[in-house]
């Protein structure tokens, strides 16, 4: 699995489909590792759901993956004149 970055909930899709696949595991076998309903997971998966913190935490349990903050160095760009005008 590469890394990827993440910016809103609905970046979380493209993460945990290709986690899924690396593991040979179904749709319904995630969903039943990580507690959630029959179905969920396809919902998740096919951007037809965004996860909130709970289900993301949920799959990232289930699916081994590590959250490991790091600054966005684009974003950081954008941001930087807002950071600096309030000095």
């Amino acid at each position: 699995m590469t890394g990827r970055l993440i910016r809103s909930a609905a970046d979380w899709a493209a993460v945990f489909r290709d986690r899924i696949s690396e593991l040979g595991l179904s749709h319904l076998e995630v969903d039943h590792i990580a507690g959630l309903p029959d179905g969920y997971t396809n919902k998740i998966v096919n951007a037809k759901k965004r996860p909130g913190a709970r289900t993301i935490e949920r799959y990232c349990d289930a699916l081994a993956i590590a959250i490991r903050p790091e600054v966005d160095a684009e974003r950081e760009t954008i941001m930087r004149d807002q950071w600096n005008s309030r000095r």
